[in-house]
């Protein structure tokens, strides 16, 4: 495994976070100051002082945390910020599950089209086969009898009538309506990436659902019932939406990271993120 470029053995962070401690002392402010100026976990900011950054999470996370610290100093940091591409992400563990009523609808949905177009092709065929010739025959024969009956003029109309072509008229058959779609449950939050994002999902006993980088053209699903907060990174380029309805960030992100609590009823944006 390699090691971390934002261990507390590179000096380069070690540096940039007593720069940190010494702006922030200097300007007589405490550790919780600067994390509820900067929108930033105490844990998170007390890391960066001490130099250990691999523990923050992915570069996205560290970068945008350390900017969000140093700009509210006055401190330049963009020299510390080093590339990480050496860093070694974790492995993502998917933990996405298919709601049984869309696996039933999978399931009934082809079942019902296959007895559908069954009878829309049957059920014409069953009725010209039902069709009696004895029947015919008898009507014929009535007819023949009425028109013996029948004066001169009578029959020769008849006859006329006789030699002109019948057009039957061909019978369509109708499909039937489609099926509708099964509708997002308001009970899940879906996550649409559009970019490359990293991602923290903690659920209400405090355990990882979901953390690591995410790709860009992926989707995650989650429970509303069983998540309590979400970390996202690089949030401009991730959807989140809540029963089919768009969510909006705005108001939960910083330095392009949201951080959003999830309340006890499963609703987006309530409780406290810490």
């Amino acid at each position: 495994m390699q090691e971390s470029l934002y261990s507390t053995t590179n000096p380069g962070t070690l540096e940039c976070g007593n720069r940190l401690r010494a702006a922030r002392e200097k300007a007589g402010k405490s550790i919780q100051d600067i994390a509820t100026a900067a929108r930033l976990p105490l844990r998170t900011v007390s890391m960066i002082e001490s130099g250990d950054w691999s523990t923050i999470g992915a570069s996205i996370f560290v970068k945008g945390s350390v900017r969000s610290y140093g700009r509210l100093l006055g401190v330049d940091v963009e020299p510390y910020l080093i590339s990480t591409t050496s860093v070694e992400l974790p492995q993502l563990v998917s933990h996405t599950r298919t709601p049984p009523v869309k696996r039933m609808v999978d399931v009934v949905a082809p079942r019902l089209v296959y007895v559908l177009m069954t009878a829309i092709i049957a059920v014409p065929v069953w009725m010209a086969a039902t069709r009696s010739p004895l029947g015919e025959g008898a009507a014929n024969q009535t007819t023949s009898l009425e028109t013996d009956a029948q004066p001169v003029g009578a029959q020769t109309d008849a006859a006329q009538s006789a030699t002109q072509p019948t057009t039957q008229k061909p019978v369509i058959a109708s499909m039937g309506p489609s099926l509708p779609e099964a509708g997002q449950s308001a009970g899940y939050i879906t996550l649409t990436f559009n970019g490359e994002s990293w991602v923290q999902i903690i659920g209400k006993d405090g355990a990882a659902v979901e953390k690591g980088l995410i790709k860009a053209g992926e989707t995650r699903q989650f429970k509303s019932s069983e998540i309590g907060r979400m970390t996202i990174g690089n949030v401009s380029e991730v959807r989140i939406s809540q029963g089919g309805t768009a969510f909006d960030t705005s108001a939960y992100a910083r330095s392009n990271v949201a951080r959003i609590a999830v309340s006890s009823d499963g609703k987006l944006g309530g409780g406290s993120v810490e």
